[in-house]
């Protein structure tokens, strides 16, 4: 057991009574002494001044008196703080809660340096009462009040000793107790740290995934951005080349249109009547140009007059390809008939030929009407395939120059819906045709492809040569 006014050392607590009346400064006089503190006369910084809670000038720092019942009362050491009246521009706070637990107000109340409430003897102010009207019942049977005191003093000390050994003891207890704190504590701390270190750890292994990740996605976006330069190249080149294309076929047209000129009487003795399809614009142009021929050919029979040697190079109805007379005047095969809504139908009037255009575009990817989709200008292997197919299946081969057959293929669904049957045209007749050796075909597939190629290349040659006589 230990007075509640003893510190864990065993040494007495000091207060300083201040401003009280003499009722007051005996009574708590009583109470700081019986419960094992010391009243200090003079304030001084190290003790702590206690009064009542009614403004004093004198006394810039100090504490309600109430604070010493309400320790007796709950029988522990209670916040000195928050019974803290003085002016506020002095307060300082607990010197050692500030060094040990970083707070102001006294905290060491908690540490287990002071025993449990069941180890703490008090003396209330009721008691002190209670013993002070028994001396004086004793004086009035006159029993020696001197006794009595010496009596009650000695019992005091046996027990203030008793208090003492059980404090040391206690003592001896607590500063085992607070190795063994300090030592949980320093764990703590090693274990906090090691936690801390691995953590730190574990951010640099995030932060360096994280990067990885980033370089990665870099990388990938750099690759991407390599094929979509090298498909725009792929392009452009293809769009160049099909340029050169396009203007050679330009060249080619004006020498067929002049040779148009030239053939009317050819033409027409082929008897080749043309039947529009419906909404079809290249028939109707084809029809006019028929129009268009037939107006020519009242010119022709009147060159035909005067000028009778060209007249029989021009009516000539020689049905080989291309030859020339022994005496060095040009003959021109007739016109190719006109591809006709009926002639078509036969074209295309091949077996199976739903399925056989399904299993060609069944891996390619198609928009919402069921086109094939493609991601560049120029012509894919897959659209190129397609269109050599449909060639082989409907034996076309002569029409492989011919814009009605081709916008007829593109309604099929065989390429992009954005390619224009003169593209389509372009494509095959000139790029296709040309190097057709390249392609896997079977021999006698590839011999009809060039014997094409050659009946084209020698039609040009002859238009060229005319064009050149005659200017």
């Amino acid at each position: 057991m230990r007075l509640l006014f003893r510190r864990p050392d065993g040494c007495e607590m000091h207060f300083h009574l201040a401003k009280l009346s003499d009722f007051d400064m005996k009574k708590f006089t009583n109470l700081i002494v019986v419960n094992g503190g010391k009243i200090i006369e003079n304030a001084a910084p190290n003790v702590l001044t206690f009064t009542n809670p009614v403004p004093n000038s004198n006394y810039g720092y100090v504490f309600d008196v109430k604070f010493i019942e309400d320790c007796i009362k709950y029988r522990t050491i209670l916040d000195v703080d928050k019974y803290y009246v003085g002016d506020s521009r002095f307060y300082r706070g607990c010197p050692m809660s500030k060094s040990i637990m970083q707070s102001k107000s006294c905290l060491l109340n908690q540490l287990a340096l002071y025993p449990s409430n069941e180890e703490i003897f008090i003396t209330t102010y009721e008691q002190i009462c209670i013993e002070d009207s028994q001396l004086m019942e004793m004086e009035e049977t006159n029993i020696s009040p001197s006794t009595s005191l010496v009596t009650k003093n000695q019992l005091s000390k046996k027990t203030i000793r008793n208090n003492e050994n059980d404090m040391n003891t206690n003592l001896e207890i607590n500063q085992d107790e607070s190795k063994i704190l300090r030592n949980i504590d320093e764990n703590l701390i090693e274990n906090s740290e090691t936690s801390e270190r691995e953590n730190n750890k574990d951010d640099i292994l995030n932060k360096n995934l994280e990067t990885s990740q980033l370089e990665n996605e870099s990388i990938r976006n750099n690759e991407e951005d390599l094929n979509e330069n090298l498909e725009t190249n792929q392009s452009k080149n293809e769009t160049m080349r099909n340029s050169k294309d396009n203007l050679n076929e330009i060249v080619d047209t004006n020498h067929i249109e002049n040779e148009t000129k030239m053939n009317v009487e050819n033409d027409r003795s082929e008897n080749f009547e043309a039947i529009p399809m419906e909404n079809d614009e290249s028939l109707e142009m084809e029809n006019r140009e028929n129009k268009r021929i037939d107006n020519n050919e009242q010119n022709a029979k009147d060159n035909s007059l005067t000028n009778p040697k060209e007249s029989d190079s021009l009516t000539s109805s020689d049905s080989s390809i291309n030859q020339e007379n022994h005496d060095n005047k040009i003959k021109f095969i007739k016109k190719k008939p006109i591809l006709t809504k009926t002639k078509l139908d036969h074209i295309f009037n091949v077996p199976d030929l739903k399925n056989f255009i399904e299993n060609l575009t069944k891996d390619m990817r198609k928009d919402a009407d069921g086109y094939p989709k493609t991601n560049t200008r120029a012509f894919s292997n897959s659209e190129t395939r397609n269109l050599i197919s449909i060639i082989i299946k409907t034996n076309a081969y002569q029409y492989i120059n011919s814009d009605v057959y081709w916008k007829y293929v593109i309604k099929l669904k065989l390429v992009d819906r954005s390619r224009g049957y003169t593209s389509v045209r372009h494509h095959m007749s000139i790029s296709i045709l040309q190097n057709i050796e390249k392609f896997q075909l079977s021999d006698e597939i590839k011999n009809k492809f060039i014997n094409i190629r050659e009946q084209l290349k020698k039609e040009s040659e002859l238009r060229q040569q005319y064009s050149k006589k005659k200017k």
